[in-house]
């Protein structure tokens, strides 16, 4: 039988492990990135897609551009991604982006080409198909 003592030490044994691990966890997803949609004219778009996506590891991530045409993605892993708009029936060139721990990075897009036209790694297959 534990004493109050012992009940305590070993409560706050356990607290902290699981803050240890937590923080371990949280480490591998502290990237973020931000930036601002535009048309082809330089207009901000707010309700454009912006993809981010990793090939190496298999991961895509999406949002829709807010007001001003700004998007944010968070808690992200580390890594080098590729970052596309999407909307209006146009899309942006592939803008390469590396996201590093505790660093946002910016990417800015412009969706200047139309949408469907097919680039080297096939994100856009046909006009209104997100690959």
């Amino acid at each position: 039988m534990l004493s109050n003592g012992s009940r305590i030490l070993t409560a706050i044994a356990a607290g902290t492990l699981f803050v240890g691990v937590h923080s371990a966890q949280a480490a591998d997803f502290a990237g973020s990135v931000q930036g601002v949609v535009k048309s082809a004219s330089g207009q901000a778009l707010s309700g454009a897609y912006v993809k981010l996506i990793n090939t190496e590891r298999r991961l895509t991530f999406m949002v829709v551009s807010q007001t001003d045409g700004r998007y944010t993605m968070n808690n992200l892993p580390p890594g080098d991604y590729t970052v596309q708009g999407i909307g209006n029936g146009f899309q942006s060139k592939l803008t390469p982006v590396t996201l590093t721990d505790g660093k946002p990075a910016t990417a800015d897009v412009s969706l200047t080409d139309k949408q469907g036209d097919v680039y080297p790694n096939g994100w856009i297959r046909s006009p209104g198909r997100v690959a």
